[in-house]
């Protein structure tokens, strides 16, 4: 690894223009970034003299972030990592902000689904990014770390059908990332020998009435449904309260699995049975972004990594055999 005095002498620059293109690469012409960087990334480069201060997330809604069950554990695993760190964090709900007010923090995570010309900002200026919890398009090039979803979608399908299920539906929320839909099904479709895209269904997050119309499609489905494989705790647990409103029962009647494994159901007291799920250490996951953003030179190379959170089977009672 390179020091900065040694990447300054390579390229024929002064150490303090490195430090420059390193942390205010605004400040230097592209070229002799360019040129600092290319060395970089053969030579390598000791970061202890590339070390962040501050940084930015951005939440699409700052309330509902903090009162998402999912999205709450995982800004607890960043806070809890950047007070370890003695980092400042500021909250930001959008990207309304001139060139140098960005530049006054060093880097950024995204939690969620955000604008593509929000990353195309920010990498346009040549800022430190990460994407958390959902990653960008394929072709937005973003260090991104998230739940692995095809994996969980396998594992569930797998565990269904050694149950004996073979009329397995799935209940997919309608999720502007098309990632998230399409990796957890395609999991599904690996492991599920009996898969059948006639009994794939997708209902509006935000819209309760949509969940209920699918779920009548389900339980009124020829032939009979005996499971349904929901994309998210959430949709698991609207399931849950429709089946108790028309005095069926779980698993006697119809079995659920969710995703995600969220502890306390803001809608559903004392969820019974126990819901078997998929869970992925969420505090793990923000803890993993802001290392990733500590590297910053990764972004600044157009190195970027795309980090797999994995998930285990949390077996509950919400499946029955057949």
């Amino acid at each position: 690894m390179r020091t900065l005095k040694e990447i300054a002498s390579l390229c024929n620059v002064s150490e303090s223009t490195v430090s420059l293109a390193l942390n205010k690469p605004y400040k230097i012409s592209e070229p002799v970034r360019t040129k600092i960087y290319t060395l970089i990334q053969k030579k390598g480069y000791s970061k202890l003299t590339n070390k962040i201060q501050n940084f930015g997330i951005l939440v699409s809604n700052l309330s509902q972030m903090f009162s998402n069950e999912f999205y709450g554990e995982v800004i607890e695993g960043i806070l809890g990592a950047a007070t370890e760190a003695n980092l400042q964090t500021r909250f930001m709900t959008d990207l309304d902000m001139d060139y140098y007010s960005i530049h006054n923090l060093q880097g950024f995570i995204f939690l969620g689904k955000q604008p593509d010309e929000y990353y195309a900002k920010l990498i346009k200026y040549r800022v430190p990014l990460v994407a958390c919890g959902s990653p960008p398009n394929e072709d937005i090039p973003v260090t991104s770390v998230y739940i692995e979803r095809e994996e969980v979608g396998g594992m569930l399908a797998n565990y269904l059908v050694s149950c004996g299920h073979k009329n397995i539906a799935v209940l997919l929320g309608d999720h502007p990332n098309e990632y998230i839909n399409t990796e957890f099904l395609r999991g599904i479709i690996k492991n599920n020998p009996y898969f059948n895209e006639n009994m794939v269904f997708v209902a509006d997050y935000d819209n309760y009435d949509t969940v209920e119309i699918v779920v009548n499609q389900i339980m009124s489905h020829s032939p009979h449904i005996t499971a349904v494989i929901c994309g998210n705790d959430l949709l698991a647990y609207y399931f849950y309260r429709f089946v108790e409103r028309y005095g069926l029962s779980i698993p006697a009647d119809i079995s659920i699995t969710g995703f995600d494994a969220i502890k306390f159901p803001r809608f559903v007291n004392n969820p019974n049975p126990i819901l078997t799920t998929a869970a992925g250490d969420k505090r793990l996951l923000g803890k993993k972004a802001l290392e990733l953003l500590k590297d910053r030179y990764l972004d600044l190379l157009g190195c970027q990594q795309y980090v797999k959170i994995p998930s285990s089977l949390v077996i509950g009672g919400s499946v029955g055999r057949v």
